[in-house]
């Protein structure tokens, strides 16, 4: 069931951008804690970064319940306190998409990426809990979020025409730590992490259980961790 699930074309696309009137910001930050911004402009720069998707679980759920008002309210300040941890540990909220995010560590060449997107991601799930009663207020519902996170290669560069330009994130790294995020649901699982990133981190958690799974346009078997 679990390849036939990841083999679907269903699956969502592989490539995320930045939204466009997010770019003045987003240059800065790079400018200030990440990399130099002379060197992003048109030039595209292979990285090995560490790269995390959230997402909030039974999301469409939660939209059908709710008024558009209130989902938009619990949407903001939620993106509110995940942003701050995520900028907390060095990483860049890349790309917003309904109802989850991209966030990259490392593009500021730091070695320490692999821990620094562990401790956002944890942390990230304790705001969570907090932020439970926030949403009950104002949505009636519970909320939860799923986690995938994996540590590869990326292309980073600016792409598209004057007026509607966007940096983006390129690469198979990109599309599977998607996929790895995706197999949360399947598995009834709420933070995975590939092999890749876990061989990286592993005297820094704890594993819960570790699962075997296909991922659309990659061979074989792929194993990845469910971390507590």
């Amino acid at each position: 069931m679990l390849q036939a699930l990841f083999n679907d074309n269903t699956n969502p696309v592989f490539c995320y951008f930045s939204e466009n009137n997010q770019y003045e910001d987003l240059n800065s930050r790079f400018e200030n804690n990440f990399i130099d911004s002379t060197n992003v402009e048109d030039i595209a720069i292979e990285k090995f970064v560490s790269i995390l998707f959230v997402d909030i679980a039974d999301f469409t759920h939660l939209s059908d319940k709710n008024s558009a008002s209130s989902i938009a309210k619990m949407l903001k300040e939620y993106y509110e306190i995940a942003g701050r941890i995520i900028q907390k540990y060095n990483g860049s909220i890349i790309d917003y998409y309904g109802d989850g995010f991209l966030a990259i560590f490392g593009l500021n060449g730091s070695k320490k990426h692999p821990k620094n997107l562990i401790k956002a991601a944890m942390e990230l799930q304790e705001a969570v809990k907090a932020f439970k009663p926030r949403v009950k207020e104002l949505c009636h519902e519970d909320f939860n979020i799923r986690i995938g996170g994996h540590s590869g290669k990326i292309i980073w560069e600016r792409i598209g025409i004057p007026g509607m330009h966007k940096h983006a994130a390129i690469g198979d790294s990109v599309n599977f730590a998607s996929r790895i995020e995706q197999a949360n649901k399947y598995l009834k699982t709420k933070f995975l992490v590939s092999e890749n990133l876990y061989q990286q981190i592993q005297k820094d958690v704890v594993v819960q259980k570790s699962f075997n799974i296909r991922a659309k346009g990659k061979e074989g078997m792929h194993r990845v961790y469910s971390l507590i």
